[in-house]
């Protein structure tokens, strides 16, 4: 897991980019609050990605805006190997007419 310090560390070089491209080919996924910090850069306003459902409780995954946020146009890249935590940042950020998502099929393999 990435601290969201670190994430946050990670994208402000690009506050003033006129767009970020993020390359999540071949990433095969990563930590669900990481993907919900790394989201929040780039969410505008909170929203509930998805469900997480286990054997004892079903709760929302929720997105919400981190200070400052990037604004700038944002594209993703996936192929057939982005998969998990990746796969589901890409359709979350297309869904929410964030980015735009760029490739091939992901694998549409989520845990």
């Amino acid at each position: 897991m990435v601290p969201p310090i670190e994430i946050s560390g990670l994208t402000k070089p690009f506050k003033d980019s006129k767009a970020v491209v993020l390359d999540l080919r071949g990433n095969g996924g990563g930590d669900q609050q990481t993907m919900v910090d790394l989201m929040g850069q780039f969410a505008g306003e909170t929203f509930d990605m998805a469900q997480s459902i286990s054997r004892k409780k079903s709760e929302s995954i929720r997105v919400k805006p981190l200070s400052p946020h990037l604004t700038c146009p944002l594209f993703i890249l996936v192929d057939s190997a982005s998969a998990s935590a990746s796969d589901m940042f890409a359709r979350s950020m297309q869904i929410h007419k964030r980015g735009v998502v760029i490739g091939d099929r992901t694998s549409s393999a989520q845990m």
